[in-house]
């Protein structure tokens, strides 16, 4: 392998991940954004039927979900949500006889929408953490190509980047089919009535 040949190997690996990158970024960054709003409009529904059976609330929360809905925070949405799921189920209610009550409303849909939400966040900055390791280490490896030649050890630096390369294109591929894929349960009506129907199918014989 000569001098050429590693100059076009440690140049092409940033170029290429360097543009790949910049798409996923825009990519999740409005993906995640989308699935927010879902999560921050759960709270707004909430606010909106105050006052009506079930979504009773003390000024104290009342105050919290607005607070929540107005900073775009999903911990203090989801902390009211939390609070009005708890009171139906002290109030004997369950998904059985409220398939489609503030249970559901809260763990069913809110909490399974929101794992997914942070299973995509984490595994963005995983993602963007390898490819910007990568970048990096082909950088560095770009601008010592003629030590490497001396030092006769370029064969290893030259598998280590294309290893590299290979997993952030896989991780890159992963991530855009799993957010493009795995609706949440707001988005797959088909998931959202096949929860319905398990619901009512709980506690009865």
């Amino acid at each position: 392998m000569d001098t050429n040949t590693l100059y076009y190997t440690f140049s092409t690996i940033p170029q290429i991940l360097a543009a790949a990158i910049a798409i996923l970024a825009a990519f999740m960054h409005f993906r995640l954004i989308s699935i927010k709003d879902l999560l921050i409009g759960d709270g707004k529904s909430a606010q909106d039927r105050l006052g009506q059976k079930g979504y009773i609330l003390n000024d104290k929360y009342s105050d919290r979900l607005r607070d929540g809905i107005n900073r775009k925070s999903i911990g203090e949405v989801k902390e009211v949500l939390n609070k009005l799921a708890k009171t139906e189920k002290e109030e004997n209610y369950t998904k059985n006889n409220r398939p489609t009550g503030l249970q559901y409303l809260y763990e069913d849909r809110f909490c399974r929408t929101e794992r997914h939400y942070n299973f995509l966040r984490i595994s963005s900055l995983i993602t963007f953490g390898v490819v910007s390791f990568t970048l990096i280490i082909s950088l560095i490896c770009l601008s010592q190509v003629d030590c490497l030649i001396q030092m006769d050890n370029y064969i290893f630096w030259t598998n280590l980047n294309i290893g590299l390369f290979c997993l952030s294109i896989g991780l890159i591929f992963f991530l855009v089919i799993i957010s493009s894929l795995q609706n949440t349960t707001y988005e797959n009506i088909k998931k959202r009535d096949k929860i319905i129907k398990r619901n009512k199918k709980i506690n009865k014989p």
